[in-house]
């Protein structure tokens, strides 16, 4: 589960949700949680790092979407 956060790491950088919030996700999916750091100038830097840690640790697939909101239909 990968999550950006804003520098001092108070709230995610899409929902505004707390780490305390998402670290209960993950626990609850079974989920591996990595964390990164941004600035809105920074996003996309800090956001490919984390997709590099992934694949250090040989993982080849990574599934993206929003587990929150019910009112946000499925692709397809």
């Amino acid at each position: 589960m990968v999550t950006m956060f804003d520098e001092p790491v108070e709230r995610s950088c899409s929902h505004g949700l707390r780490p305390e919030v998402l670290s209960a996700q993950a626990e609850r999916l079974r989920l591996r949680q990595v964390i990164g750091r941004r600035t809105w100038p920074t996003y996309d830097i800090a956001f490919a790092a984390a997709l590099r840690a992934l694949k250090d640790d040989d993982v080849t697939h990574v599934i993206f979407g929003d587990i929150l909101f019910e009112e946000q239909p499925p692709l397809g």
